[in-house]
C-alpha cells in the first residue's frame, strides 16, 4: 500500500507547509507586478505570487499566458506546486532585469515579449523533469517536501535556499539551469546576426 502524500492530506488545497515555503522565497513577500504586500494569488506559468488586482489583469491575458489561482481557495495539482517551488518573484524579476525589460507594462511584458514566453516554456520543462525524476525515485525538489508522516531529512534547510533561489541547481534560472543556458545561446545568436548585418 502506498503511503499518502502531503498532496493527498491537503485534499487538493495548496499544502500549508509548502505554501509557507513558497511565501518565504526571496521577493515573494510582495506582488511580482505592483509590489503590494502579502500577495495571495499565483501565476503558475511563471511561478510567481501576485495580488488580487494583478491576478485580474493576468487572467485577462489568458491561461496560456498566465494561469492564476488563489493560494488559499483553489485546488492545486502537484505540478502547479512544483512550478511555484521552482519559481519565485525575485528569480523572474532578476531574469527580466537582465533582459532589460523589467519596467514594461504587464500586458506587453507577458504577451508580447519572447523572453516571457521563453521563461514560461523553460519553467514548464523543468517542472516536467522534476516530476519525472520524482516518479523514477531520483533526487528532485520533491525530496525537500516533508512526507505525510512528517519525516524529512532536509526540513531544517532555510527557506529560499531549498528551491527557487537563483543558485539552486535545478532552478530554471540558476547558473546551471536551462533558462540561463538558453538565454545565453539566444543572446549569442542575436549578436552573431547583428554582426552579419
Amino acid at each position: 500500500m502506498q503511503q499518502p502524500s502531503i498532496f493527498d492530506e491537503a485534499g487538493g488545497q495548496f499544502p500549508f507547509i509548502l505554501l509557507q515555503r513558497v511565501r518565504q522565497l526571496k521577493g515573494n513577500e510582495r506582488c511580482m507586478d505592483c509590489n503590494s504586500y502579502d500577495p495571495d494569488w499565483a501565476s503558475i506559468n511563471h511561478g510567481t505570487l501576485i495580488c488580487l488586482q494583478c491576478a485580474g489583469r493576468h487572467r485577462a491575458l489568458g491561461v496560456h499566458v498566465s494561469f492564476c489561482k488563489s493560494t488559499t481557495m483553489d485546488a492545486w495539482e502537484p505540478q502547479h506546486v512544483v512550478s511555484m517551488l521552482l519559481g519565485g518573484n525575485a528569480q523572474l524579476k532578476g531574469f527580466f532585469r537582465r533582459q532589460k525589460i523589467e519596467n514594461t507594462a504587464i500586458e506587453v511584458l507577458y504577451t508580447r515579449t519572447k523572453t516571457a514566453d521563453f521563461y514560461r516554456k523553460e519553467l514548464k520543462k523543468q517542472v516536467a523533469l522534476e516530476l519525472k525524476k520524482a516518479e523514477s525515485g531520483k533526487k528532485s525538489v520533491l525530496d525537500e517536501i516533508p512526507t505525510a508522516a512528517g519525516s524529512n531529512a532536509k526540513a531544517s534547510a532555510s527557506p529560499g535556499t531549498v528551491v527557487g533561489s537563483s543558485d539552486h541547481p535545478v532552478s530554471p534560472n540558476g547558473p546551471n539551469g536551462p533558462v540561463s543556458a538558453g538565454m545565453q545561446q539566444q543572446q549569442q545568436q542575436q549578436q552573431q546576426q547583428q554582426q552579419q548585418q
